[in-house]
C-alpha cells in the first residue's frame, strides 16, 4: 500500500521520529518495549508499545489483537509511525540546542 500523507506535524515532544513500519525498531518485527510509541498515519492516535490489551485507533485502521498476538494497519504496516521515547536528559540537550539555532546569527 501506499504511503498516507500525514496531516500532522510529525514531530512530537520528547519523542524521536524513526521511521514508517517495523524495520524502524531495529528489531524483527514490532517490539513491545515501551520505549517505543506507534502512532496511526490516518488519524494521528498512538499507542505505546508495550501496551497489553487489545486497542483500536479511533479511525479503526491500527490495531492490537492481543489474543491472536496481531499488531498492524489495515492501510499497511507503513502507514504506523515509529518513535521511541528520549531520556529527559536527551529531549532537553535537543530543546537546548534547537533554541541556541534559533537564537544564533544568521551569516
Amino acid at each position: 500500500m501506499k504511503p498516507i500523507d500525514l496531516k500532522f506535524a510529525i514531530e512530537i515532544p520528547d519523542l524521536k521520529y524513526l521511521g514508517r513500519g517495523p524495520s524502524c525498531t531495529g528489531l524483527n518485527g514490532w517490539s513491545t518495549r515501551k520505549e517505543f510509541i506507534y502512532r496511526c498515519a490516518n488519524c494521528d492516535d498512538t499507542m505505546n508499545a508495550a501496551w497489553k490489551n487489545d486497542w483500536t485507533c479511533s479511525c479503526q485502521a491500527m490495531a492490537l489483537d492481543s489474543a491472536a498476538a496481531r499488531f498492524g494497519s489495515y492501510y499497511g504496516d507503513e502507514n504506523i509511525l515509529v518513535y521511541k521515547r528520549l531520556s529527559k536528559t536527551s529531549g532537553f540537550l535537543q530543546q537546548f540546542l534547537k533554541t541556541l539555532r534559533l537564537k544564533s546569527p544568521r551569516a
